[in-house]
């Protein structure tokens, strides 16, 4: 069966603190009732799960970059649990892109984000994923 949608971009995990009472002054700790909950984020991720929970694409694959690290390996986990096929750039000069995202209670988010290897995204890559997902050569 060919791939009915490529999703080629980011790979990232987001950290999320949610209903902070308030952000903490420098060298302060404070505690929060709140979770603090690791996902899976980035375009090619987000849309790529998005698609196929919506039941109108069932064979998606993603493209990105990712570091050799734990963050890598929970993003191709997440992935392939939806069934999406993941073609990932290794890039071991960095790690995956990490989004830390705090949520004060009554106020907007606020993202911190190390992109790292979403930068070592390539157009090399994006070809082999697009290939071997649609089983023909661009």
């Amino acid at each position: 069966m060919k791939t009915l949608a490529v999703n080629v971009g980011s790979f990232t995990v987001d950290i999320i603190a949610y209903d902070l009472p308030r952000i903490a002054r420098p060298g302060e700790i404070v505690y929060v009732e709140g979770p603090i909950n690791l996902h899976v984020g980035g375009h090619a991720v987000n849309v790529s799960i998005d698609l196929v929970k919506l039941g109108r694409v069932t064979n998606v694959a993603a493209v990105g970059a990712a570091g050799d690290d734990v963050f890598a390996k929970i993003i191709k986990d997440e992935l392939s649990r939806y069934g999406i096929k993941v073609y990932t750039q290794v890039v071991k000069e960095v790690g995956t892109a990490r989004n830390v995202i705090l949520v004060v209670k009554g106020e907007d988010r606020r993202f911190y984000v190390e992109i790292d290897s979403s930068n070592y995204l390539s157009p090399k890559n994006n070809r082999i994923g697009l290939n071997k997902s649609l089983n023909y050569s661009i």
